[in-house]
């Protein structure tokens, strides 16, 4: 979900990627996933306004061909997404902790 605080007209867009620009051309404020926007964060670009994310988790699928057979590498493709889904997010956190505008 993305949300525009518009400044002058109104915007409104379910592309995160379109959100992203206006933001950039300083059309209002996003609300993003930290991983969907870590670039620009990273770059100075952009800055992290709340000091926890309040948007909703955006659940993961993953579905397989039902079968007897079924290799002990891709049953264990969720567990190893899971893990380094929730790594990468939790070091990405960290290294933001400093650019935040309200602590």
């Amino acid at each position: 979900m993305n949300i525009l605080a518009p400044t002058h007209r109104a915007h409104a867009t379910d592309g995160g990627a379109v959100a992203r620009e206006w933001t950039l051309e300083g059309h209002g404020i996003v609300m993003e996933s930290i991983l969907g926007c870590s670039s620009d964060l990273k770059a100075d670009r952009l800055r992290q306004l709340l000091p926890e994310p309040h948007s909703p988790d955006a659940p993961a699928h993953v579905l397989f061909q039902r079968s007897q057979y079924l290799a002990l590498r891709i049953r264990a493709l969720p567990d190893f997404l899971s893990e380094q889904l929730a790594g990468a997010t939790a070091a990405l956190k960290s290294s933001l902790d400093k650019r935040r505008i309200f602590s």
